[in-house]
């Protein structure tokens, strides 16, 4: 390549290299300036005694039976299956 080539590819490289730049610092402020996520409301049902025997019988009754059927069964999440199953919700 001649010296008057190179230059023009570098100056070429070089403006790409300054758009990119550009544009990924606009998408930097995008992304700083969106607003926090906030939680939705919650889903499930509160935990009550009831509910908490009622799982516990039915994983007695179908120990088979995954934690996803159980939670849809009484009204809750799989999450909360396991942590009165586990005892960690009481």
């Amino acid at each position: 390549m001649i010296k008057s080539e190179m230059r023009d590819e570098v100056d070429t490289l070089l403006k790409i290299a300054i758009m990119l730049v550009d544009r990924l610092t606009v998408l930097r402020e995008e992304l700083h300036n969106r607003k926090p996520v906030t939680r939705g409301d919650p889903v499930s049902l509160p935990m009550t005694d009831e509910r908490r025997t009622m799982i516990q019988r039915l994983h007695s009754a179908y120990p088979t039976m995954s934690q996803h059927e159980i939670a849809k069964i009484v009204g809750t999440n799989q999450g909360r299956i396991s942590e009165v199953l586990h005892g960690i919700r009481k």
